[in-house]
């Protein structure tokens, strides 16, 4: 029941948050682009609500991966917009999320579009590398912006790399313990409800997003993510070998 709440709730805010980005005049390309990842992000919450005991069904499972390719298009266009006279880097990025969602896609409907429930597939280790790829593009937006332009993505960026930096969380848990946790799909609708407003209030402050930001003459692909994410997730590995040498209980003490 709870999850029915949670995910109906979370359902709702971006349906009022794409309908406020609709009815602020002439939505700019970028508000289109908020827009419809918040519809899409909509549509996958209410179908955890109507499949909760299903969170990574063939619907759900299938509208989570559309999600994660809304958002990853939205942070791709910042990125062309705020750093243009790259394509270079900006193919390399794009070709990297359009790789890792086919594969995800592809996975989830071959093994009856439950590839985390069952972890019986590379489905996991797919997803997990999208939410990388998101992340990793993130930071290169970030990065890539001089400082007296960062105030403009700010909110987007930091909303955007939490939500996902849950979700390399979710399907790690679920990679070291064998099983999907409820708290944690319960919490990923409480973490995706509460980025929103940051979303709306970068929608409020950026209205038209027609803000000239400088292009930073010196472009560089930045790796934090990969280093930071392959420490987190060798992290883990020793923690799993832990438990499987000395059979220790601790799956909910290391899970918090």
């Amino acid at each position: 029941m709870a999850t029915v709440i949670l995910y109906a709730g979370c359902a709702a805010v971006y349906g009022v948050l794409a309908a406020l980005i609709a009815l602020a005049g002439r939505p700019s390309r970028t508000g289109f682009a908020l827009a419809g990842a918040a519809v899409v992000t909509a549509a996958w919450a209410a179908a955890v609500a109507w499949q909760p005991h299903e969170p990574f069904g063939s619907l759900p499972g299938g509208l989570d991966l559309l999600r994660a390719l809304a958002w990853y298009g939205f942070v791709l266009h910042l990125f062309r917009r705020s750093v243009p006279g790259h394509p270079r880097l900006f193919g390399m990025l794009a070709l990297l999320g359009v790789a890792a969602l086919l594969a995800a896609l592809a996975t989830t409907f071959a093994d009856g579009g439950a590839p985390v429930a069952s972890l019986r597939s590379v489905g996991l280790d797919l997803r997990l590398l999208l939410a990388v790829g998101i992340v990793l593009l993130i930071e290169n937006l970030y990065r890539n912006i001089p400082e007296d332009a960062r105030w403009h993505a700010s909110l987007p960026t930091v909303a955007l790399g939490g939500l996902f930096i849950y979700d390399i969380f979710l399907y790690s848990d679920a990679a070291l313990f064998r099983r999907l946790s409820p708290v944690l799909v319960d919490g990923r609708a409480i973490i995706t409800a509460t980025v929103a407003p940051l979303l709306a209030i970068a929608a409020a402050r950026n209205r038209g997003w027609g803000i000239d930001i400088h292009v930073s003459r010196g472009v560089v692909f930045h790796s934090a993510t990969l280093i930071l994410g392959g420490s987190f997730l060798l992290g883990l590995a020793a923690v799993g070998e832990v438990f499987r040498r000395f059979g220790a209980d601790w799956g909910f003490v290391a899970e918090i």
